[in-house]
């Protein structure tokens, strides 16, 4: 025979079941939370991706720094070697690799994946890495969890999963583990740290 605690446990269960979501509150919660995100312009990260496309597999570890619009993404392989330096602001791109002169673009992803053989969605990672959508276009599909944060967005053909947030900047809670998929791209992203640029 079950017990008292037991039962009690199992109606509030189900009676949480069917109550209903405080849309309102959720988006003022998620309201809140994306303008913080926004006013945060300085902004580094410590990070690994696992990136595969089709039969094709890479991992790396990165630090990107952002600050005033303007960034940097350091790329390593497993060894810790440097395997690229991506500078990039509102009207230009610069890959710098070992032993070959910087090459220039508009595109981060066209010039990485010229040079490089793959790419990262550079110009909407800076966005969806910190949990919001990116500007410029109405994403497809958003939804939030309980604290009023994405947890899924489609945007730009991309759809991000975001599995884990950690306390961060400020102790807000910023993106720990997402997955981004489009077509036969997979991209898998590790944040380790979150800090302000320096």
């Amino acid at each position: 025979m079950p017990s008292l605690s037991a039962a009690l446990l199992v109606a509030a269960l189900a009676g949480c079941a069917g109550m209903p979501v405080d849309t309102a509150q959720q988006d003022a919660a998620w309201q809140r939370h994306a303008a913080w995100v926004r006013a945060q312009h300085d902004w580094r990260l410590t990070g690994r991706f696992a990136l595969k496309i089709g039969h094709r597999g890479w991992t790396a570890s990165l630090h990107w720094r952002e600050r005033a619009g303007d960034y940097r993404i350091d790329i390593f392989d497993p060894l810790g070697r440097t395997v690229a330096q991506l500078n990039g602001g509102p009207q230009r791109v610069t890959l710098r690799t070992d032993g070959s002169a910087p090459r220039h673009a508009d595109s981060a992803a066209a010039l990485m994946q010229a040079e490089l053989g793959w790419s990262l969605p550079v110009a909407g990672l800076r966005y969806w890495v910190r949990g919001v959508p990116a500007p410029g276009t109405q994403p497809t599909r958003m939804q939030f969890d309980g604290s009023g944060r994405l947890a899924y967005l489609v945007q730009n053909g991309w759809e991000v999963s975001y599995l884990d947030y950690n306390e961060a900047l400020g102790a807000r809670a910023l993106p720990a583990r997402l997955r981004l998929v489009n077509g036969d791209v997979h991209l898998t992203l590790l944040v380790d740290r979150w800090g302000a640029a320096q």
